[in-house]
């Protein structure tokens, strides 16, 4: 009678702990899930009804936006015991494809998704930290950063607040920008194209269906803009005119 009440007892805090006593043959499987742009590769080991690891293989995720989901998701899967984790902020595909390729891993080893839920609570720190500025710039996007960095040059102390888990925004995913007048265009061998050409192809591609002074404002801006993130450290790569980089 003592030795059933103590398994039951060890049972109730091996439960307590999270420790999933779930029935899975051990070994390694390979699963797929969906992302943004394809397929996500996952291997998943079992040992002793656990799972003991999760490993990120092969996929096509956008770099500097998948990183902080196949870093963080895999470790979080392993150390609670469960696919019930929260997704990464602004890699919430990429978080949901390695989740789907780990519960197709568990039904591979004959194991029940079910035994692999439970529910997963997030401490929330109630610490308060007093920080003083003279701006805050919401969002560190590229708008948000170069506001930051402007701001921060004319003498203001500048905090920024991002809710993704990386920076740059949807400037991350930018296929290029105009560099008209800029110290690369001159320096350039790659060919040499005019406001008035950039302004004629550009309104032609979209029909004469744009505003034309706003259109010719960003591209006189163009070229101190570039130079001004070139003295700032931002690295970039001149292509030539626009149409040579499609």
């Amino acid at each position: 009678m003592k030795k059933i009440l103590s398994l039951l007892v060890c049972l109730a805090m091996l439960a307590m702990c999270g420790v999933a006593m779930a029935e899975v043959s051990d070994g390694t499987y390979t699963g797929v899930g969906t992302g943004k742009d394809g397929d996500v590769q996952v291997s998943v080991t079992f040992e002793g009804g656990r799972i003991a690891s999760v490993e990120v293989g092969e996929h096509n995720e956008t770099p500097g936006i998948c990183e902080p989901a196949i870093e963080r998701i895999p470790a979080a899967i392993v150390e609670n015991q469960s696919i019930a984790v929260d997704v990464v902020t602004g890699a919430t595909l990429t978080s949901q494809a390695i989740i789907d390729a780990v519960a197709d891993c568990i039904a591979q080893a004959g194991g029940s998704e079910a035994d692999f839920r439970a529910e997963v609570t997030a401490e929330k720190s109630t610490d308060v930290v007093d920080l003083d500025c003279d701006v805050v710039i919401v969002g560190a996007g590229g708008s948000g950063m170069s506001a930051a960095m402007a701001a921060n040059q004319a003498g203001a102390k500048v905090i920024i607040v991002e809710k993704s888990a990386g920076i740059g925004g949807s400037s991350i995913m930018s296929m290029g920008m105009g560099a008209v007048g800029s110290s690369m265009q001159a320096e350039s061998e790659m060919g040499q194209f005019t406001i008035a050409q950039w302004m004629s192809d550009w309104m032609a591609q979209q029909n004469y269906m744009v505003s034309a002074p706003m259109i010719y404002k960003y591209m006189i801006e163009s070229g101190k803009t570039v130079d001004w993130l070139l003295e700032n450290g931002v690295e970039l790569n001149y292509t030539g005119h626009e149409q040579d980089a499609l």
